[in-house]
């Protein structure tokens, strides 16, 4: 488990091709420098291992907790739904890359080879299946 220092807290790259560039706001980077986009179902997270995941869930927490503090501090109400709305939205991905990661980390896969196995066994219990449907 990486320690919560190692994660890096950057801005997104603007440079055309660079990171960033494929879509979505990159909210941070994994220790080893995968960038970590603000949605868990970014293409880009395909090759998250349970590690990567564990980390963006903990940047996505931070995350929340930072926008907890804005909302607080937020002297209209405009400003106060919107960091209460950007903090509901980074709790619930907090929470689904967590999820990746207790799931994923079984077999040490990545999101896209968990994937692949699930649809190679679907494929071969459907060929199994005698009751012909």
């Amino acid at each position: 488990m990486a320690d919560s220092r190692e994660i890096r807290y950057m801005r997104p790259h603007t440079d055309a091709g660079g990171e960033g560039s494929r879509g979505g706001k990159i909210v941070g980077h994994t220790s080893g420098g995968k960038p970590i986009y603000d949605s868990h179902g970014h293409p880009d997270h395909a090759d998250f291992t349970a590690k990567d995941h564990e980390e963006a869930s903990k940047v996505h927490t931070r995350k929340q907790v930072l926008l907890s503090g804005e909302a607080r501090q937020a002297k209209t109400d405009e400003s106060r739904q919107k960091a209460m709305k950007m903090h509901e939205h980074h709790g619930k991905q907090s929470t689904l890359h967590a999820e990746s990661s207790k799931k994923f980390g079984v077999k040490g896969e990545t999101t896209a080879q968990f994937a692949a196995n699930a649809k190679a066994t679907h494929e071969f219990m459907k060929s199994k299946d005698t009751r012909g449907l």
